[in-house]
Order: structure tokens, then C-alpha cells, then sequence
């Protein structure tokens, strides 16, 4: 019956994937499928093993292998607020390795694990015996309604995922946004504020970067450092000036 409720619900996504020319095509339509005495609807379904199991959203894909069935990604608040601004959502994939499934994006493979990133601007990194992947909704540049690409980093047994990644004094750092930056200084790593970066809300705002004086690291837009103090506006376009001791910046 989740399946039939899911289907019902996304039939009507304004949703479209990047075809080979690089233009827009429609999504892959909803289906059903019965077998086994079973019916599920959804997306890119499969019947193997008795079972019958799809996708829940139009971008995702299933595949059965090892006696199981394994779809994804889910659907959520972040893909949700993608799709109302136009993103282009590429189709997933799964990946079968060691009796193991996955169903996402960047899918790894290593040390008898399978993972996937549920972004699709997502990676995955395997080291240390591990697999860590970036998570969460996506974050989309509303000029491109695209996602851009994320990066993993592993080096002194961690792993990070995310933009602008850096390794350094024993850490391993990436900003949450994308466009973010990290700056490693005075034995620390700082990146970026997700929280305030506007440009995957529309602003055709600069590259952020990192500044580092007076044994202090900001990170943000129009960095300034003066008077013992590094300060950056936290919005793209942002500014800082210095004037009679002190540094004031946009937004604040």
C-alpha cells in the first residue's frame, strides 16, 4: 500500500533529468508491477525473490541480487525544496558487491561494504576500513539547476565529504555549502558557514574565501583583517570595512 500512496503522490513531479545531448527529458514514469500475488508502484520496480519492491521517487532505481531487493534513494525535505527550484535530478544507481546493495550516488565498494551518497551532487571515499559518504538533501545553484559535485578527503584515519575539503594538523575539514572554502592556519582547519551562504538560494554571488592574521582564521565574503581582527561578511556580495578600531560587516 506504500507503494500505491508514493506513486499516487509523485506522478505529478514537474521533475526532469539531464538527457546524453545535456538537454532536459522527461522523467521515467510511475509503474506497476505485479508478481508473486503482490502489486507495487513506484519507479524503476523490480519482482525477484518473491518479492515486488520500486523506487519512491522518479530519479530513483532498484536492483535485486543476494535474495534481496534494495531501492533508493528516499525522497525528503531537501530533495523536496530542490525540486521546487528546478533541479536537475540525474537518475541514481546501485551497486552490488560482498551480498551487499546500495542505491545512490558515487557508489564505493571496499572492504566487504557497498555505500552510496543520497545526493546526487554526493561522493564516497573508502579508507581506513571504511566507507563515509556525504549526506543529506541536495543543495542546488538555482543558475545552473544543478548540484555541484562534492568531494571526499581522507587522510590521518578520518574522512570528510563536502567543498573545498582540507587536510591538515592531524584534521580533515570540508564546508557544507556549496562554493565554501577551508583554510588551514595556526593549527587549525575553518571553513565556511553553511547556515548563511545564499548562493544555492539564487545570488550569482562570488566564491567564498578564507582569511588568516593575528593567529586567527574567517571565512565568509570581503574578508577584512585589522586591529587584531579578521572578520567576513556571511553573505555572498557581502563587505567589511576597518574604521577607528574596529571592523564592521554587511549583516551584521
Amino acid at each position: 500500500m506504500r507503494h500505491i500512496i508514493a506513486a499516487a503522490a509523485l506522478l505529478a513531479l514537474p521533475l526532469f533529468a539531464a538527457g546524453p545531448d545535456g538537454r532536459a527529458s522527461p522523467p521515467e514514469p510511475a509503474e506497476c508491477k505485479s508478481a508473486f500475488g503482490q502489486t507495487a508502484c513506484g519507479y524503476d520496480c523490480v519482482a525477484a525473490y518473491g518479492k515486488v519492491e520500486c523506487a519512491s521517487v522518479p530519479w530513483g532505481a532498484c536492483k535485486a541480487a543476494y535474495g534481496k531487493i534494495v531501492c533508493g534513494p528516499d525522497g525528503g525535505a531537501g530533495w523536496d525544496r530542490g525540486r521546487r527550484r528546478g533541479a536537475t535530478i540525474p537518475k541514481a544507481r546501485c551497486l552490488a558487491s560482498g551480498g551487499h546493495i546500495a542505491c545512490g550516488y558515487g557508489c564505493k565498494a571496499a572492504f566487504g561494504k557497498v555505500a552510496c551518497s543520497d545526493r546526487p551532487d554526493g561522493a564516497c571515499e573508502a579508507a581506513y576500513g571504511k566507507i563515509v559518504c556525504s549526506r543529506g538533501g541536495p543543495s542546488v545553484d538555482r543558475r545552473t539547476r544543478r548540484a555541484p559535485k562534492q568531494e571526499c578527503k581522507a587522510a590521518f584515519g578520518k574522512i570528510a565529504c563536502g567543498y573545498g575539503c582540507v587536510a591538515a594538523f592531524g584534521e580533515v575539514k570540508c564546508a557544507q555549502a556549496p562554493g565554501g572554502v577551508c583554510q588551514a592556519a595556526y593549527g587549525k582547519i575553518v571553513c565556511s558557514d553553511r547556515a548563511r551562504h545564499g548562493r544555492h538560494r539564487g545570488h550569482r554571488g562570488e566564491r567564498q574565501e578564507c582569511k588568516s592574521a593575528f593567529g586567527k582564521t574567517a571565512c565568509g565574503c570581503g574578508c577584512v583583517a585589522a586591529y587584531g581582527q579578521v572578520r567576513c561578511a556571511r553573505q555572498p556580495g557581502g563587505v567589511c570595512q576597518a574604521a577607528y578600531g574596529e571592523i564592521t560587516c554587511s549583516g551584521d
